[in-house]
């Protein structure tokens, strides 16, 4: 993404976020508890007890340490990158 389009986005980000921000926080509240009543109609309780036991066993995998130590060693940005090299089309991950 270059330098335009960051902008562009930016910008469009910003309206965004001045339009949710003209919305009165009684009706913003309202509409968060009918997409949560959603959310919870669909599974988010099931979804988020399948994830935990997922990410106690991933926690476990013998690829993981070394995560873990690139991390410490040479920070989090670098460790994603290690990790996500594999899969990358040329474009890093920002």
């Amino acid at each position: 993404m270059d330098q335009t389009e960051k902008r562009k986005y930016a910008a469009h980000v910003l309206r965004q976020a001045e339009r949710i921000a003209s919305i009165p926080r009684d009706l913003l509240s309202v509409n968060k508890h009918v997409i949560n009543r959603g959310l919870d109609l669909m599974g988010r309780t099931l979804l988020q007890e399948t994830a935990l036991m997922q990410d106690i066993f991933a926690r476990q995998a013998s690829g993981t340490e070394g995560f873990a130590e690139t991390a410490m060693r040479d920070g989090l940005k670098q460790a994603f990158v290690e990790r996500d090299a594999p899969f990358a089309d040329g474009d890093p991950i920002e």
